[in-house]
């Protein structure tokens, strides 16, 4: 998951992008974040900043809920910023087909070798 968080000037408004994993009767299966920087972390500047955070979903997720939550801290109005969010979900090949495809290749290059000699 990414996105462009931030805030204002010495604002401590924060923005926070949650997502929970839920199984088929929504029971949660993990969690991840990201969160706004600081205005320390900004340099008390204002503006957005690129987070992200890479993870796994976890094994029996049926569904992902997402929240954006703007933290109000004090202040007339909320300057918690956030633009450009994303959550990509990539599948990635099985193991065992990985070693297959390993294993294959390892007796191609054995075989050619040999055919040589």
């Amino acid at each position: 998951m990414s996105g462009w968080l931030g805030g204002y000037i010495t604002d401590l408004d924060s923005a926070q992008l949650d997502i929970n994993f839920l199984n088929q009767d929504n029971q949660s299966l993990g969690t991840a974040s990201i969160i706004s920087p600081t205005p320390e972390q900004r340099s008390n500047t204002t503006g957005l900043f690129f987070q992200s955070n890479k993870g796994v979903v976890p094994v029996g997720t049926k569904s992902i809920n997402v929240l954006l939550d703007a933290n109000y801290t004090r202040g007339r109005v909320n300057d918690a910023y956030a633009d450009n969010l994303s959550l990509v979900v990539t599948k990635v090949p099985e193991a065992s087909s990985g070693f297959f495809l390993l294993g294959t290749s390892s007796l191609m290059v054995w075989g050619l070798r040999r055919k040589r000699s």
